[in-house]
């Protein structure tokens, strides 16, 4: 696992909930580990999850999640304001999104690589989408490992 990549799982388990209930992945098609506390659900358009789905249209009723994790998704979704609303749908009240999205990291070789948000950013994009009670956290270490990290 490249240093990312534990530093981002890492951050995850020390923002997850004690106890993080029913939770779902998102964009985790290529089997990232999934957190070591709840029972979860991973979906994305590419890759083996458990559900094949669009972060702009998830495939759920409202109030299904008592937790939400999207790690390094945000930055090649075409509409981020809709995944989150998304999101903020199919999380139950008083429930927890935890967000990891690289902030001053070179572009990639991904397909659609779009974005990159600064804090400020993150917070009224998620209080647009609903979000209330949000904190932010950097983690990295060179210029280009450098992430924003958030947990609402």
């Amino acid at each position: 696992m490249s240093p990312h990549r534990r530093a981002t799982a890492a951050f995850v388990e020390r923002a997850l909930p004690t106890d993080p209930g029913v939770g779902l992945d998102l964009g985790n098609g290529r089997g990232t580990p999934l957190p070591t506390r709840g029972r979860w659900r991973t979906l994305d358009l590419v890759g083996n999850p458990a559900v094949y789905g669009d972060a702009l249209a998830l495939p759920f009723v409202a109030d299904t999640f008592d937790t939400v994790v999207a790690r390094d998704v945000f930055y090649v979704l075409p509409y981020p304001l809709a995944a989150l609303e998304e999101l903020e749908r199919v999380l139950r009240r008083g429930g927890r999104l935890i967000l990891t999205s690289p902030m001053l990291y070179p572009p990639t070789t991904e397909p659609g690589d779009r974005w990159r948000f600064t804090p400020l950013a993150w917070r009224e994009l998620l209080w647009i989408a609903g979000f209330r009670d949000v904190t932010t956290e950097p983690l990295g270490g060179s210029l280009g490992e450098h992430l924003g990290q958030l947990a609402a």
